[in-house]
């Protein structure tokens, strides 16, 4: 029955006295949509899914909030392999105190933990960070540092992976143009590819010839 109230301009009317056309769409709980999903949802999207969320970027510091960010995460999350490829290294922030101490937290976590380089030049990866360098002397059992065949180093693309599949790209080198994350297939074709590199590298430059 409609409500007349005095206070108001309208009369009220109960819904099941409502017109079908007139009246909302039912909803479920599984269809609050994003603003009700919480944050986890909303990040991954309105169904919820598990998923990394992608972050392009552009310009060197860009590049190098992205490397920071994925460090930390794979420090905090345990991640157990990274795997990593570029020429030399030179543009990563790994002379960074805040990346080595968070490197550290990841060398230092429970379980197997190894980092897989590969670039061009290790020579020129240490002298450019010897902090880093330093680093990887106390952690050498954590650390593989591969240079590929001659054939191959010309070419060779900077990339990051993990065992938490998380992935970092850069598709011009020139402008540091790059993104995070990826679909489940990008990650394999990415892990795949550096994997495929290390196959045909080999133990690079030590720190002892570099007298580091």
């Amino acid at each position: 029955m409609p409500v007349d109230d005095p206070g108001l301009p309208w009369t009220l009317v109960p819904l099941d006295e409502l017109p079908v056309a007139a009246r909302p769409p039912e909803r479920g709980l599984g269809d609050a949509g994003p603003l009700a999903a919480g944050p986890a949802a909303r990040s991954a999207g309105h169904d919820g899914t598990a998923g990394d969320p992608e972050g392009a970027f552009q310009g060197q510091a860009g590049f190098e909030d992205a490397v920071r960010a994925l460090i930390e995460q794979a420090a905090a999350q345990g991640a157990h392999q990274l795997s990593w490829c570029d020429p030399d290294f030179l543009a990563w922030p790994l002379g960074s105190a805040e990346v080595v101490v968070a490197l550290t937290r990841w060398a230092v976590g429970p379980g197997e933990r190894q980092l897989l380089m590969v670039c061009a030049s290790a020579e020129r990866l240490f002298i450019r960070h010897p902090r880093f360098a330093r680093w990887q002397a106390d952690f050498a059992h954590r650390v593989r540092v591969l240079c590929p065949e001659e054939s191959l180093r010309a070419d060779l693309p900077t990339l990051w992976a993990d065992s938490f599949g998380q992935v970092l790209q850069v598709f011009d080198r020139d402008r540091q143009r790059g993104r995070t994350g990826a679909t489940r297939q990008e990650r394999q074709r990415v892990q795949e590819r550096i994997d495929a590199l290390a196959q045909r590298a080999e133990p690079s430059v030590s720190n002892t010839i570099l007298g580091l």
